[in-house]
């Protein structure tokens, strides 16, 4: 019985740290970029969303869905960076195959489907780092939330909360300073940065891509962990810490390097939406 719960416990907690954090983290950067994006349509118009952030924003989001598709051996029917379609309300597209057969190419649907977040995350924090002057300071705050990390969790999921929003803050202020607001390398880096984010939501399409990735990684945990219990039942005992416990660990400082990355997203799109809310404001007022 106590193997049983070790195996499901074990596989609960990998899974939440490999994909449990990349779902709740989509969501809020789903709800901020939907949010933003309405409020643009609203006072703008449609067009803005398609011409003003969607000749940056979609190249990204599909970049992020085909650069998977060759990291996990997909077979690329065809790509479209950008191209609106006022009918079908797309602005790009990428069409795949894989071979259903393939363990590995059915994982990489999970990383295909959220492709866009981590893609668009990334580019966010390169570009934070080639164009802001406090890049040196981000560096060193990745280090130090990853390494912190699982010391902050083990006190709990407030103490893990606590360190998110002393995260949150910590962003803000680093953007916000006298010498960004004067640089003009900086507002050119806050319009990239809306661009990207107000295209990195997903869609219906990307969450079924990422939701059969997303069952994979479940089956091939729980396969790991059996086998790993079944093999300490034999006593060799140190196989069974060492893979249990490592898995935890690289899912934990995977979940971690996860958090830190989209937090900085999810304040770029805070900013975003910021912004849409103002000129959906100021585009109220006028028409009055």
């Amino acid at each position: 019985m106590g193997s049983i719960k070790a195996v499901v416990f074990n596989t609960l907690y990998q899974f939440w740290w490999f994909v449990g954090v990349m779902a709740v983290m989509g969501l809020v950067l789903y709800l901020l970029a939907r949010t933003a994006r309405r409020n643009y349509s609203q006072s703008v118009g449609p067009k803005f969303d398609t011409y003003f952030t969607g000749w940056i924003g979609t190249p990204v989001h599909e970049f992020g869905h085909w650069i998977f598709c060759l990291i996990f051996m997909h077979k690329v029917k065809e790509v479209r960076f950008f191209k609106s379609d006022p009918k079908s309300g797309t602005l790009g597209y990428v069409s795949h195959s894989y071979n259903k057969k393939s363990i590995y190419q059915k994982i990489g649907n999970f990383f295909i489907g959220i492709g866009p977040i981590l893609v668009g995350g990334g580019i966010l924090m390169a570009l934070a780092y080639f164009m802001l002057p406090s890049h040196i300071r981000m560096v060193n705050l990745f280090q130090d939330f990853t390494e912190s990390w699982p010391i902050e969790v083990s006190y709990g999921w407030k103490s893990g909360l606590a360190a998110i929003a002393d995260s949150f803050w910590v962003f803000v202020k680093l953007l916000v300073t006298k010498a960004n607001l004067y640089s003009p390398l900086f507002w050119v880096f806050i319009y990239i940065s809306l661009c990207i984010s107000s295209h990195m939501m997903l869609s219906m399409s990307d969450i079924k891509t990422a939701l059969l990735g997303a069952l994979m990684v479940l089956a091939v945990l729980l396969l790991a962990n059996v086998l790993s219990e079944l093999i300490a039942a034999f006593g060799k005992n140190t196989f069974q810490a060492t893979v249990s416990n490592r898995i935890n660990l690289i899912s934990m400082r995977f979940g971690a390097a996860s958090i830190f990355l989209l937090t900085f997203s999810v304040v770029l799109s805070f900013f975003n939406m910021l912004i849409s809310l103002m000129v959906n404001n100021l585009g109220g007022l006028m028409k009055k």
